[in-house]
């Protein structure tokens, strides 16, 4: 009796389809966070190049509007309109810098940061770039 229990263990298929899943879980788990991570990215990185080109044009026109609390005749008003038409970018202390590299251009340098910390084995991205307009 004791040589016959081995041979049915062996020749037992149930719980195959669970020990698979398992195996298969991590694998696929990574590739779903790495696609909503690469998503994510790709749409702050449009974000903010949408929200610096217009307030690049905004700055190149010296544009003030009072009644909307739009001013872009400095840096500083030239910032908040940049946070505000870049919406949904998270902008936490220090991660945004706007600079003036030259005349009726913005330059932005944003760090960002992992929407699952430590999922990815590297640093997240510094995005930045500039934008020029001129008449």
């Amino acid at each position: 009796m004791s040589a016959a229990r081995p041979r049915r263990l062996l020749q037992c298929r149930r719980g195959t389809a669970a020990v698979e899943f398992a195996l298969i879980l991590p694998a696929f788990l990574a590739l779903i966070l790495g696609v909503v991570e690469f998503g994510y990215q790709t749409w702050l990185r449009v974000s903010l190049d949408y929200a610096l080109a217009q307030t690049a044009r905004c700055v190149a026109l010296g544009y003030v509007d009072g009644a909307n609390g739009i001013d872009c005749s400095s840096l500083a008003g030239a910032q908040t309109q940049f946070e505000s038409l870049a919406q949904g970018v998270p902008f936490s202390g220090g991660a945004l810098t706007l600079s003036q590299p030259s005349a009726g251009c913005l330059a932005y340098s944003y760090q960002t940061t992992w929407l699952v910390a430590g999922i990815m084995p590297v640093g997240a991205p510094t995005w930045s770039n500039t934008s020029c307009y001129y008449f």
